[in-house]
């Protein structure tokens, strides 16, 4: 097998797990199934977010001793694997706030997991892949993880009419299935970096152009942030919707996903603005609509339409800022790029998540209302962006 082939059946199965267990949909069904108080859902996004950031810095600092970045890869997805399994286990075996927290602790060292992942991914991919092909191979990869993703929703609505948790427990599964085959996958991936091309000699990495990209992209992190808004603001049964939900989502990165790999790789920093276009559009509409039309957040389609677009414009943001970030630097000046980008971008979010959350005890419009906000001063700060290409 071709290794760009190997590298994209990899990414499709992280990019399907990821879907099916996601802190947008499956999460927070769980924990309202479980009875867990409504403000720990708040918390899913920014924990996911922010958890597989922080650690970054430090594992890009301790990678300068090792050229092996396969081999932290294959570590990482393990513990991943593990903490997913806890993680449906304690919510499907206990209730109220103790099925919250445990899901929440679970979901941290998933996270804290993912980090080191992520950060080696990028190395895997760069070494493999040639400038130019990126953005097409994960657009690809999107596209096909996403459809697999329909097919599992669809069984997941249809295959368990009667017992509503069997619902999570099919995608649950089939999740945490993909992950052992990524690691599989994996193994003649070997990947070795030059880790004496590293832009410091000693301390920490920063510079004015990391700067100006640490600040946008903590902007249009609220791509991400703005999901379990759009989640919680139908007025039925969640679980009922969970599977449109992933539907709408797998299906939003279907259609758009090879049209944004095209574009990152003709120009990543549009890909991150004209995602951010899609994303204020979505926003714009859940805030004000149901100002003129009162009862349509009762309405399950609503919700399923403006969360399909969301994800639509979330899908731009986040290809183009993968693909800048692998294409901005090389070797181990990349994994120091990306490593301190994603820690102080974690703490950004996990912030804005508890802002967020005390905000949305008092009033989910407003919360909605910033984070368009910032979505717009996003999208003129990235006008001072350093080109990529």
């Amino acid at each position: 097998m071709k290794k760009s082939s190997r590298l994209g059946l990899i990414l499709v199965g992280n990019k399907l797990s990821d879907t099916l267990l996601s802190a947008k949909t499956t999460l927070p069904t769980l924990l309202s199934s479980a009875g867990a108080p409504a403000w720990m859902a708040q918390l899913l996004v920014p924990i996911r977010e922010s958890g597989s950031l922080l650690p970054q810095m430090l594992f890009a600092y301790l990678l300068r001793r090792t050229a092996r970045r396969d081999i932290a890869w294959q570590i990482s997805m393990l513990v991943q694997f593990i903490a997913g399994v806890v993680m449906m286990i304690i919510g499907l075996s206990f209730e109220g706030a103790i099925a919250g927290y445990g899901v929440l602790l679970a979901l941290l060292l998933m996270s804290f997991s993912r980090a080191l992942s992520s950060l080696t991914t990028k190395d895997i991919q760069g070494q493999h892949i040639e400038k130019g092909s990126r953005g097409k191979l994960l657009g690809s990869a999107s596209t096909v993880s996403s459809a697999i993703s329909i097919a599992v929703a669809l069984v997941a609505l249809f295959g368990s009419q009667h017992v509503p948790s069997d619902k999570l427990i099919i995608v649950a599964a089939i999740a945490l299935t993909t992950k052992l085959m990524c690691m599989w996958l994996m193994r003649p991936l070997k990947t070795y970096v030059d880790t004496q091309q590293s832009p410091v000699s000693k301390g920490l990495y920063f510079d004015m152009p990391l700067a100006k990209f640490v600040a946008v992209r903590s902007l249009f992190a609220h791509t991400a942030l703005l999901a379990p808004i759009f989640v919680l603001s139908y007025q039925g049964d969640m679980l009922n919707i969970l599977a449109y939900l992933i539907i709408a989502q797998s299906f939003a990165n279907f259609v758009s996903s090879y049209i944004w790999g095209w574009v990152s790789d003709v120009s990543a920093l549009n890909c991150m603005r004209a995602g951010s276009i899609v994303a204020i559009c979505a926003a714009c509409a859940l805030l004000l609509l149901p100002t003129s039309y009162p009862d349509i957040s009762n309405n399950a389609w609503f919700i399923i339409v403006l969360f399909f677009v969301l994800s639509v414009g979330h899908q731009g943001v986040r290809t183009g800022r993968k693909i800048y970030s692998v294409d901005i630097a090389e070797q181990q000046h990349r994994t120091e790029f990306i490593a301190t980008s994603n820690t102080l971008v974690g703490l950004s979010i996990i912030a804005l998540g508890g802002l967020y959350a005390l905000i949305n005890a008092y009033s989910s419009e407003l919360s909605l209302l910033l984070m368009s906000a910032a979505l717009c001063l996003g999208l003129i700060g990235s006008l001072f962006l350093t080109a990529e290409k």
